[in-house]
């Protein structure tokens, strides 16, 4: 068995016998310094595009601020919601196969909004038409 169980058995039997951890282990030191210089070559050009550092920079027209703008007509906030919520519309997400729960509570605040603009245009409507046949059967009686 190869797995960290084999492992663990053959560091405890080592350490009983009174032999070295693998840090100190022989060989260890020689492969850790052999993966030292294949990551000093590495640096060292072989595979890395090498420029040289300026003395100096010129920062006078640096703009502060991420390098990506945010979207336009979108607003970072940090707000607080119920747990249940939040799991509600991951679980949305999961079950429709991907998407983004932030986008879906986004959509239903959107949904929310529309409807109840229209519930109160429906309801204006619907009193200006109870009004209207009101004073009509007020005339006609």
């Amino acid at each position: 068995m190869v797995g960290g169980r084999d492992l663990n058995r053959r560091m405890r039997a080592r350490r009983a016998r009174g032999a070295p951890g693998p840090e100190v282990a022989r060989g260890s030191q020689a492969r850790l310094d052999a993966r030292a210089k294949l990551v000093y070559k590495y640096a060292q050009g072989q595979g890395v595009k090498r420029q040289q550092m300026k003395r100096e920079y010129d920062f006078s027209k640096a703009r502060r601020g991420p390098v990506v703008p945010d979207a336009p007509g979108k607003t970072r906030v940090t707000i607080r919601l119920d747990n249940d919520v939040i799991e509600h519309f991951q679980s949305i997400v999961d079950r429709a196969g991907g998407g983004n729960y932030q986008t879906m509570i986004n959509a239903a605040l959107r949904e929310y909004i529309q409807g109840t603009r229209l519930e109160a245009v429906v309801r204006r409507a619907v009193r200006k038409e109870v009004e209207a046949v009101k004073e009509a059967l007020a005339r006609t009686g």
